[in-house]
């Protein structure tokens, strides 16, 4: 059961780090774009 919820929980952590990594990226592009 632990090893379930870890592999779960492993795979939601990782998909929502590299969505927020990628949104974060997004607004970091976009506030350069507009600054220049």
């Amino acid at each position: 059961m632990i090893a379930a919820i870890t592999m779960t929980q492993g795979w939601m952590i990782g998909i929502i780090a590299l969505m927020a990594v990628f949104g974060i990226c997004a607004l970091v592009f976009a506030q350069l774009g507009k600054k220049k």
